[in-house]
């Protein structure tokens, strides 16, 4: 489920057709997944593999 979230507020922050505000709160969403990723100790890699291994 971070993973999910973590994608798609890269992609609504990368997004130059949304509003300035929208890419901000995404970038900030970005940001507390990459916070939340780093205090479990886990890697952008390990989350693909488990949803890899979930599907």
């Amino acid at each position: 489920m971070l993973l999910n979230i973590l994608i798609e507020a890269e992609a609504r922050r990368d997004d130059p057709s949304l509003p300035q505000e929208v890419r901000d709160r995404s970038a900030e969403t970005v940001s507390l997944c990459n916070q939340r990723m780093d205090e479990e100790g886990l890697t952008r890699e390990q989350l693909e593999m488990e949803a890899r291994a979930e599907a």
